[in-house]
């Protein structure tokens, strides 16, 4: 006589700590709502799997466990303590953003001086006329753009610039 295999009913909810933890991650990078759900619901809680414990598939892909946009607003409420360890995180994240901003900007402003430079030394007008392009074109257009994505960061997530002591180092 052969015996039926049985399986466990699998329950395909992610648990307190694995929310909890997501909603912490997501904060501590600074995330905004949309971006939030999209980083939580790709995957981040884990995928479904069926009664045998497989994996469930759709299209070839791991279809993830989610959260609806009013549970994630929940669960936000509820995890606003922040453990010690993701506001290192946060604050490592921002770090190394600020300095990333600040490399950037002193790439622009070498770029700036270099421009100047050549406008200055060179007698040729062709290669005055070209300086003035690059720096017109391409510098200038670079630096504004920067300026308004940081501008935007800024806007959109004020709490970005808060309680971070950023190393300005000069070079």
């Amino acid at each position: 006589m052969v015996m039926a295999k049985k399986y466990k009913k699998v329950d395909n909810k992610p648990s307190g700590d694995m929310i909890a933890n997501a909603i912490h991650l997501v904060n501590a990078f600074g995330f905004k709502p949309d971006s939030a759900l999209k980083m939580i619901n790709s995957g981040l809680l884990g995928y479904r799997v069926d009664s045998k414990g497989e994996t469930v598939k759709e299209d070839g892909k791991a279809v993830p466990l989610t959260v609806s946009r009013a549970s994630y607003y929940n669960y936000q409420k509820k995890y606003t303590d922040m453990p010690e360890y993701y506001k290192e995180l946060k604050s490592f994240a921002m770090n190394g953003y600020a300095r990333l901003a600040v490399g950037f900007q002193k790439e622009l402003s070498f770029l700036h001086s270099m421009a100047a430079e050549i406008l200055l030394s060179e007698k040729e007008n062709m290669n005055k006329l070209h300086a003035i392009d690059i720096l017109v074109s391409k510098i200038i257009p670079t630096q504004s753009a920067f300026a308004d994505i940081l501008k935007e960061m800024l806007i959109d997530n004020p709490s970005m610039m808060e309680d971070n002591n950023v190393e300005h180092t000069e070079s």
